[in-house]
């Protein structure tokens, strides 16, 4: 699968799922964080980022700009992916103050977004990922079988506003995530 996945999927504010898979798709903490708490060996693959123009191809998008910066990770904890993670960022949100979102390399977004005091997130939307999408299929060639268990994946995706400033993260939960251990 090539660069960027992105984050097409059919985004809602409720969904129909387990009351365990809801705890973590609604939690509105650092995931990060929350990841870090329990795995000893936590660090984040970054999978690219670059500048589109067309941003529409690969994303339900919810901004309407020319122009976007898209970055894609994975977590990984214990040497295991447990998290895709779609970042995309309008142009006009990268002011002076968040610069420093396009530098981040290795280190996670989300540790910098909850580091900030200006930070706000809106509502949490949730997805829940079939097994044709481009994500479950990237997901799948990540599984050491090559097949998943389940035919469905589930995410969420938030709008942040840094510096009242929007970029929308996607948070893909894979199959080796807790989100899955019933």
């Amino acid at each position: 699968m090539t660069f960027p996945v992105g984050d097409s999927a059919n985004w809602q504010p409720k969904i129909d799922a387990p009351e365990i898979v809801l705890d973590w798709l609604l939690d509105p903490a650092s995931l990060t964080a929350k990841l870090k708490s329990m795995y000893c060996n936590f660090s984040v693959q970054v999978l690219g980022q670059c500048w589109l123009t067309d941003h529409n191809k690969i994303s339900n998008s919810v901004f309407s700009c020319s122009e976007y910066l898209v970055r894609e990770v994975l977590l990984i904890c214990n040497q295991q992916a447990m998290v895709y993670a779609h970042t995309c960022i309008p142009k006009t949100s990268l002011t002076q103050e968040n610069l420093f979102l396009t530098e981040l390399g290795t280190q996670p977004l989300g540790e910098a977004l909850f580091a900030r005091p200006d930070m706000r997130r809106t509502n949490i939307e949730l997805a829940i990922i079939p097994d044709t999408s481009r994500i479950y299929k990237f997901a799948s060639q990540l599984s050491s079988e090559g097949n998943l268990q389940s035919k469905q994946l589930y995410g969420r995706r938030s709008i942040f506003e840094l510096n009242q400033s929007p970029l929308s993260v996607a948070e893909i939960f894979l199959p080796t995530s807790p989100l899955y251990n019933r």
